[in-house]
């Protein structure tokens, strides 16, 4: 069985680095855990807490991956209708 105190810190810093946006303390501490993982037996508690910490994480994810696509459509729009405005803003200038 692995020590629950060692369990508990990399649980943690796993999460603390996904909610930070840390990718790169995310590899370190996603590969520490890892090692670790796999060389002791984890209890049914601890299996079910690295399970939730992981899908939490992943629902992060897709929520900051939406709200960049929200906000990368919304640049899109805003281009376009610039684009036009300019377009036809020249256009008036010289008519009148």
């Amino acid at each position: 069985m692995l020590d629950e105190s060692l369990f508990q810190q990399l649980v943690l810093a796993v999460s603390d680095a996904i909610r930070r946006q840390d990718w790169d303390r995310l590899i370190v501490a996603n590969r520490r855990l890892t090692e670790v993982v796999q060389s002791v037996i984890l209890s049914d508690a601890q299996r079910q807490q690295l399970s939730d910490c992981y899908q939490t994480g992943l629902a992060q994810c897709q929520r900051e991956a939406d709200a960049l696509w929200q906000k990368i459509q919304q640049t899109l729009q805003d281009r376009e209708a610039m684009a036009a405005y300019a377009c036809f803003g020249d256009a008036e200038s010289f008519l009148g």
